[in-house]
């Protein structure tokens, strides 16, 4: 994963008065809004007309054009407030930039120039154009701010405005600086951008899915602090995704709770989504700790089935009810086994929990005992599993299969959300028969 203490928009994030990261998250969101602000001012500022004209063919109605010799010293930026001259544009624009998915708010209090400060603000002596921007990042997108802006910058109360996203801006970037005759100075800036907003919106949660990369397989090498949410965001967001958008809704009636479970920074560690029953409603059901799941490390990303709790002979729990229907042959669950294919594992971990006693509340650790190919026929496997669960005092089960890092699958995002909920759905049906709550899904 990219350090981001080499880009050159990266900002330490430092509580006053403390050596720890600020633990007040509208504090952290702002911060990173004001950062984001100012990589996107020094990107134009820096970047030439290349950039600056990309941007301004963004905008909505259409701004007059840059000339191919526009004397840059009189394009004039401000941060954090109204330039002197916008007052005096004849072409006059309030820009909105925010992450595609952020929401609108709207209050009701009167506009008052006197609490109007802009993000930033563009004046382009040549052409007359005044741009006053409004940058987003976790917060609603807040509509009256135009009005104050409009007001607050001494302009009438009907000037355009526009919303643009951040990816949006960062691609259009892209492409003005694919042009060979843009400098090398352009494009440094605008690639060192494209990546502050990736880190930017994936930190705040405010960034699309659209597949998983070989960096985010490198997060789990080293841990870098900084990722560590945008990891989070991603994960979860791929798992909400296939639940909402792949899964059929049998399963997600029967599965409706996504929740997302801690990523620690130990070597090797991974991090994991599951996909299980309502807490609420499943309160007395044996099964209620059984689920989906999608979890991820340097090397795969893998799609689960978890069996769970208590021991073989505790009649009526899972473990239990799995050790019975092996032993019983139960035509179900042989069937279902036997049509997974040698892309699936069953794995057996014991369970243990602190102190090597038994697993509680208090946390627990799987360690993996022994892993059966489902390529194997349903009889084999039951004659492979059936001794190890009888020897192991609390076993855990996964059903499992994974897709490598480096797998086409991944990057495309419709086809990775198909082929996770096809797996989940196959690894969905054994579980059904051996939980007796499914069966109706």
């Amino acid at each position: 994963m990219p350090d981001p203490h080499s880009n050159l928009f990266y900002q330490y994030r430092r509580a006053a008065g403390s050596d720890t990261e600020a633990v007040n998250p509208r504090t952290r969101e702002r911060q990173l809004e004001d950062n984001l602000t100012k990589a996107f001012v020094n990107t134009l500022e820096l970047g030439g007309p290349a950039l600056l004209g990309a941007f301004l063919r963004m905008l909505t109605p259409p701004v007059p054009a840059l000339s191919a010799k526009s004397d840059t010293a009189l394009i004039s930026y401000r941060l954090q407030g109204f330039l002197d001259d916008i007052s005096r544009a004849r072409t006059r624009r309030v820009v909105i930039i925010a992450p595609a998915r952020a929401q609108t708010a709207t209050r009701s209090d009167q506009p008052d120039p006197r609490s109007s400060r802009p993000d930033a603000s563009i004046y382009v002596a040549s052409t007359g154009t005044g741009i006053v921007i409004e940058s987003k990042l976790a917060s609603p997108v807040d509509e009256d701010q135009i009005t104050r802006h409009t007001c607050g910058a001494g302009w009438e109360q009907s000037v355009a405005h526009c919303r643009l996203d951040w990816s949006s801006v960062a691609d259009r970037f892209l492409e003005a600086v694919a042009d060979e005759r843009v400098g090398d100075r352009a494009r440094l800036l605008a690639e060192q951008f494209a990546d502050f907003v990736d880190l930017a919106q994936g930190s705040a949660g405010m960034a699309e899915f659209d597949g998983i990369t070989q960096a985010d397989f490198d997060y789990f090498l080293s841990h870098p602090p900084e990722y560590t949410p945008v990891i989070r965001h991603k994960l979860e967001e791929f798992a909400r995704a296939v639940h909402a958008e792949a899964l059929p809704s049998a399963i997600r009636n029967q599965y409706p709770d996504v929740r997302m479970g801690p990523i620690t920074h130990q070597p090797g560690a991974g991090a994991w989504v599951k996909i299980g029953k309502d807490p609420n409603r499943a309160k007395g059901d044996s099964f209620r700790n059984c689920n989906l799941m999608i979890a991820m490390d340097s090397a795969r990303v893998t799609l689960n089935g978890v069996l769970r709790d208590q021991r073989v002979t505790k009649k009526g729990f899972p473990i239990a009810e799995l050790w019975r229907s092996l032993k019983e042959r139960h035509p179900t669950l042989m069937l279902r086994l036997g049509a997974l294919g040698a892309d699936y594992w069953l794995v057996i971990h014991r369970r243990i929990g602190r102190n090597d006693g038994p697993p509680n509340r208090l946390g627990e650790t799987w360690i993996p005992a022994a892993e059966i190919s489902l390529g194997l026929s349903a009889e084999a496997v039951r004659n492979s599993a059936l001794p190890i669960l009888g020897e192991i005092d609390f076993p855990g089960i996964h059903i499992r299969t994974s897709i490598p890092r480096g797998d086409v699958r991944l990057i495309d995002r419709n086809t990775l959300l198909r082929e996770a909920a096809a797996s989940l759905v196959d690894i969905f049906e054994v579980m059904a028969a051996v939980d007796p709550a499914l069966t109706d899904a």
